[in-house]
């Protein structure tokens, strides 16, 4: 009699464990990035379980990154050369096992205009003794209120709040009067 032996293979397959895809996110600073001055961004985003290796800037939003960063912490500084709504595009890749897994985020930056600090004097040449008027002809080209902060005194910005000031000098000579303004994303220029 004979003997069949049968051998059966066994195929064991082994999945990879699903993970949430990573989640573009960041910090910038200064926030909101003012037109014209360097703005640093840090990623702060997130995959569960594994770990951001790659993270890709596009400030143009046009799908080339300005800025590749494969080193944490993340950060790259930019320059927006005017003020209104930009698109950030942030791809961020994570280390999940054999297929990383990538997300691109888009997110919508308001640029501020820094606020434009600027005033006159009545009269415009005054004597010992007069009352001089200092009137605010500031402006944000944004459209913000201001708040104002003088220095009539030379002592620091604590001699009005309003948009004018004013100041009566019991000597001659040259003084130097400050104006500070700040909108309300808290952004300020002296003058």
């Amino acid at each position: 009699m004979r003997i069949l032996l049968l051998t059966l293979g066994i195929l064991l397959v082994l999945a990879v464990p699903a993970t949430a895809a990573p989640v573009p996110s960041y910090v910038v600073a200064p926030n909101p990035p003012i037109a014209g001055e360097a703005a640093t961004f840090t990623s702060t985003s997130t995959s569960a379980g594994q770990t951001i290796t790659r993270v890709e800037w596009d400030f143009q939003s046009d799908g080339v990154p300005e800025v590749v960063d494969t080193t944490a912490p993340f950060t790259a500084a930019h320059i927006y050369p005017n003020a209104g709504s930009k698109t950030l595009r942030l791809t961020v890749t994570d280390s999940t096992p054999l297929v990383p897994m990538t997300t691109t985020g888009f997110f919508n930056i308001d640029v501020n205009a820094r606020p434009v600090s600027r005033f006159y004097m009545s009269p415009d040449t005054p004597v010992t003794g007069e009352q001089v008027i200092f009137r605010s002809v500031s402006y944000d080209p944004g459209g913000s209120a201001l708040s104002y902060a003088w220095d009539t005194d030379g002592d620091g910005f604590d001699d009005g709040t309003g948009d004018t000031a004013s100041r009566t000098f019991a000597s001659a000579g040259g003084r130097l009067v400050g104006l500070r303004v700040t909108d309300s994303n808290g952004v300020s220029h002296t003058t």
